[in-house]
């Protein structure tokens, strides 16, 4: 009778998922939160310059 760890793959194999699939996704994370930090930069930039247009509001 063959027992259910015979037909697990190694452990290269699972080495090899976590390569194929986790390294992208944290790269992909790393470079989508660059625009998202430069958007809320210039966000503010834009409001920093819309309450000096107008003075300060009461």
């Amino acid at each position: 009778m063959k027992q259910i760890v015979h037909y697990l793959p190694d452990w290269e194999v699972y080495m090899q998922a976590f390569f194929v699939f986790f390294v992208p996704y944290v790269i992909w994370k790393l470079f989508n939160h660059i625009p998202v930090a430069e958007e809320k930069n210039e966000n503010e930039i834009v409001k920093e310059k819309s309450k000096t247009a107008t003075g300060p509001s009461d």
